[in-house]
């Protein structure tokens, strides 16, 4: 006999309401997945046009610079936000909306961007090794230039007491030499016969240093630039990239640019001047320093000093003008210095007798005394180029950039025929913050930053 049995399926409420919180779970779940997907979609899309972006960077900046920057007029001229934005919807990112919050062009803050641009490049590129070297000196440098500028003023100091000591009936071929030796400062007197000074000449007002230039806006995480080291990285970079008066550049500009940035003055004959000027002071501390070791000179110098005052019948000015006597000397000497630099000869930091030019009789006679001497110079030393690099390192940091930005723009924009590049139109750093649309009307904001590093 079989006996059925009946099994009853039943549900409870319990069970029911976990399976409909489970299926909820499960289906928030796969659209927040969806979204997330929606949203990296979105951001993938921003990255990719940020980054085609900044891929249209200046390519002649980058060629002969090794720095990057957008040129944000896109070969007009003119200036535009819109044209970056447009350019993002161009390259993926059509469907937001963009706000640029944070810009920073290579001329902001006294051109921070680029500063840092030419560290990130000369480090990788050289690295820090290039300059160690140097970094033991720097203090030595500036040292030497305020001694230098003390030593000049000690003797005009000199020589105007001498004028007041001494009758005007009184003087004679030999003092009146003496005072011209302490004279203004002329171009001339340190320049070999053979050298050709360039008469280009620049517009500063409409240099990127003197006019009124577009700034951006926003901030921008900074990386320390105030060290000797970073500063001397700097000044190698200047030195390999720009013209000098022993490698002056062609065709219109300058063609001084390295005495530009010392200088700043419109024409390259001025900036020369500078540079030459500073230059027979920087070697002006050094010569006279040794000098004042030399027991030798300055027993010589002591001598011509009494027979001139003898002469005179005003022995009590002997000391006077033995010390005078001892400054134009080293003064002199300097002069001489420079213009053997001018010849692409070397001069070393710190003299000895054997490397010492100027004789005592060159600075009493009429005419170039500075040549007096000859042109002997030695395999040992500093070259031209050495010593601008001193210049350069005592060079404020600011102007130093600054002037750098005039000389690329103005090699753009004359010499390759760029006549649209401003430097000050150069993107280097942006923020921009994004607005898209999801599905269901939903919005995602976000935040994209982008930097040349």
């Amino acid at each position: 006999m079989l006996v059925e049995k009946k099994l009853r399926g039943e549900i409870t409420a319990f069970l029911t309401i976990i399976f409909v919180l489970l299926a909820a779970f499960i289906c928030s779940i796969v659209e927040i997945a969806s979204l997330h997907e929606e949203k990296c979609i979105q951001r993938t899309n921003m990255d990719l046009a940020i980054y085609s972006v900044f891929g249209e960077y200046q390519k002649e900046l980058l060629e002969q610079y090794h720095v990057f920057g957008i040129d944000a007029g896109y070969e007009t001229g003119n200036y535009s936000e819109q044209a970056i934005t447009g350019r993002l919807r161009y390259y993926g990112a059509e469907k937001m909306e963009h706000n640029i919050t944070d810009l920073q062009f290579l001329s902001d803050n006294q051109g921070a961007a680029f500063y840092e641009q030419v560290l990130y490049y000369m480090e990788s590129k050289y690295g820090v090794g290039l300059v160690r070297e140097f970094t033991g000196l720097t203090g030595s440098w500036e040292e030497q230039m305020i001694q230098g500028e003390a030593y000049y003023e000690e003797k005009n100091s000199a020589i105007e007491d001498l004028k007041l000591a001494e009758e005007v009936d009184k003087a004679e071929q030999s003092i009146e030499q003496i005072k011209d030796s302490g004279s203004s400062f002329f171009l001339e007197r340190v320049l070999p016969k053979e050298f050709a000074v360039s008469a280009q000449t620049i517009k500063l007002e409409s240099m990127p240093s003197r006019r009124a230039l577009n700034h951006g806006y926003g901030s921008f995480m900074q990386r320390d630039t105030s060290g000797p080291v970073q500063k001397l990285m700097f000044g190698e970079y200047l030195l390999k990239n720009f013209s000098s008066a022993l490698q002056p550049a062609e065709e219109s500009g300058l063609s001084y640019e390295l005495e530009y940035i010392i200088g700043g003055k419109e024409s390259d004959r001025e900036n020369l001047e500078v540079v030459t000027g500073r230059l027979t002071l920087l070697r002006f501390a050094a010569d006279y320093i040794y000098l004042m070791t030399d027991e030798g000179r300055k027993a010589e110098a002591e001598t011509v000093a009494f027979g001139i005052c003898l002469l005179l019948l005003m022995p009590e000015l002997s000391e006077i003008v033995k010390n005078i006597l001892l400054l134009v000397w080293a003064y002199q000497e300097g002069i001489q210095d420079v213009r053997n630099l001018l010849a692409g000869r070397k001069v070393p930091l710190a003299k000895t007798s054997d490397t010492w030019k100027v004789p005592l009789s060159g600075i009493l006679r009429k005419g170039d005394y500075a040549a007096v001497g000859g042109n002997r110079s030695t395999e040992d030393g500093l070259s031209y180029g050495d010593y601008l690099r001193i210049l350069l390192f005592l060079c404020g940091k600011e102007e130093c950039t600054m002037r750098s930005l005039d000389m690329i723009e103005t090699e753009l924009k004359v010499k390759r025929k760029l006549s649209f590049f401003r430097i000050d139109y150069c993107v280097a750093k942006m923020k921009i913050k994004s607005k898209a649309t999801l599905r269901q009307g939903l919005t995602y904001e976000f935040q994209t930053e982008f930097s040349y590093r």
